[in-house]
């Protein structure tokens, strides 16, 4: 394990991970990647020096607190552009449904890459299934390179093909949206023009979670699968995830990339920032439900 590895595991992210998160902004602080020729080769200008941003790695103030909503909030440090992040979460008392607003508020106009972080448990046992329903019009990207060495299960750079075309390592069509993957891995699959609504089926236990989201906002949506493909400490191979993250973001590269006019995104005219005003606030809201089958 490297020295930035041993690093990531002291942040508050990774030390209480947990169901869910907003990153502001989006992004790994991804220094190193050796990207193929058709990215960019730009300056590493991050705003944040914390994995998804400050806001997922420090403590929140709470501001209200009730049978079933909770408010809170935290101020960003002073020389960072964004000024604070506000969070209402209500759980509804008559149907299984958690519904979330995020306000984003900043110091100065900018753009960031931007997404929310739900992430649902995956059980890895054999009797496990889990169905996505998934438009069959939606195009996909895989990641540039592997996101991790010899742990990927999906063909790299894939650009702008059918979801039910991605092509494994070997060239073989794979199918994405049923799981668990036969094969250990981690990969991140990137979903561009997503009609906002996408959740795991468990067609075992016969219940259905659904991840609703404005996507006139957010039009693009990375799936991270973490099939136990992350060996090293603190994942030891045991996390077994789906995290199903909307976003406006060139993957998790950070604002770099993501802000840059020259990725196979940006030329293909995929939305990778959101724009902050000091005027006004940035306002988001989703929702995550639950029902039996």
């Amino acid at each position: 394990m490297n020295e930035a590895d041993s690093n990531l595991q002291q942040t508050s992210l990774i030390a209480n991970l947990a169901g869910e998160w907003p990153c502001v902004p989006f992004g790994n602080l991804n220094t190193a990647l050796n990207l193929p020729d058709d990215w960019p080769n730009v300056k590493n200008n991050e705003i944040d020096q914390f994995p998804h941003g400050y806001g997922a790695n420090n403590v929140w103030k709470i501001n209200k607190i009730s049978q079933n909503i909770i408010e809170a909030s935290i101020e960003y440090p002073k020389n960072h552009p964004i000024k604070k992040l506000v969070r209402r979460i209500e759980l509804g008392l008559e149907n299984n449904i958690i519904n979330f607003q995020l306000d984003i508020f900043s110091k100065q106009k900018t753009e960031i890459p931007f997404a929310i972080h739900p992430t649902f448990n995956i059980d890895n046992n054999s009797s496990a299934s889990y169905k996505l329903e998934i438009d069959d019009d939606v195009r996909a990207w895989t990641y540039p390179v592997d996101l991790e060495a010899n742990q990927s299960l999906f063909k790299p750079n894939q650009q702008n093909v059918s979801i039910k075309a991605i092509q494994n390592n070997e060239g073989n069509i794979i199918d994405v949206m049923s799981l668990p993957f036969s094969t250990e891995s981690e990969d991140l699959l990137m979903l561009v023009n997503v009609k906002g609504k996408i959740g795991p089926i468990n067609t075992v236990e016969k219940y259905k979670i659904e991840l609703k989201w404005d996507n006139n906002i957010l039009p693009n949506c990375v799936l991270w699968y973490s099939q136990g493909g992350r060996k090293y400490p603190p994942w030891n191979g045991r996390n077994f995830a789906l995290g199903i993250e909307p976003c406006a973001a060139a993957f998790d590269l950070g604002k770099s990339i993501s802000c840059s006019n020259q990725t196979p995104l940006a030329n293909a005219g995929i939305k990778t920032t959101i724009t902050l005003s000091p005027e006004q606030a940035f306002s988001f809201k989703y929702s995550i439900e639950i029902t039996q089958l």
